[in-house]
């Protein structure tokens, strides 16, 4: 399955891959890669009085760059990417296989799911050069007529440079807002750059 070829920016924004895709070939003559992986938000708790909605936690992100050699050229990259889910944590990321002769793997963990009694946490990371945990929802309150929506939890790689960033409300990776359902967190992304 082929990525989305982003057009039109100041700089080379790659390809950004969704949800469903499980491979990613190198392409012929790449050198380098840098890799962006986001988890997917996790659900908010419905708010129904009296009981306090929560907020879900933001998915992790994990950031790679590597050289690549010629003998990888045409080789798969294994990756899955997580899906915001109603009632559900935020699924994981995940990118695997060799670059420059060596294995690698990354795990980027989804943001929790809110509950009836306190806010998602937010997704770690591993196997990164920099790995960034998500942001934890807030605005859950345990007293009985408090019930305010929660502000929901960032994606790890909100802030980071580089990162995709969406043009509308919410961003990949980012846990629902506590409204009056239990909503399904954003999903994460794969976004690649070849060198």
């Amino acid at each position: 399955m082929t990525g989305v070829v982003i057009t039109g920016q100041p700089f080379n924004m790659g390809e950004v891959f969704g949800v469903g895709v499980t491979s990613i070939t190198i392409p012929n003559g790449a050198t380098t890669v840098q890799i962006w992986a986001q988890a997917a938000g996790g659900a908010a708790f419905g708010r129904v009085s009296p009981v306090d909605g929560s907020a879900g936690g933001g998915g992790g992100f994990a950031y790679l760059t590597r050289a690549i050699l010629a003998g990888e050229w045409g080789t798969n990259l294994t990756v899955a990417i997580g899906a915001g889910s109603a009632s559900n944590n935020g699924g994981n990321t995940t990118v695997s296989g060799t670059l420059n002769g060596s294995a690698v793997s990354v795990t980027c963990n989804g943001g929790n799911k809110g509950t009836s009694l306190a806010d998602g946490t937010g997704g770690t990371a591993s196997g990164g050069d920099t790995n960034v945990t998500g942001g934890s929802g807030s605005g859950y309150s345990a007293t009985v007529g408090e019930e305010t929506p929660g502000v929901p939890g960032r994606a790890g790689g909100s802030d980071f440079p580089g990162a995709l960033t969406a043009t509308v409300a919410g961003q990949p990776g980012d846990g629902a807002f506590a409204s009056t359902a239990n909503d399904a967190g954003f999903n994460g992304y794969i976004q690649v750059i070849w060198s």
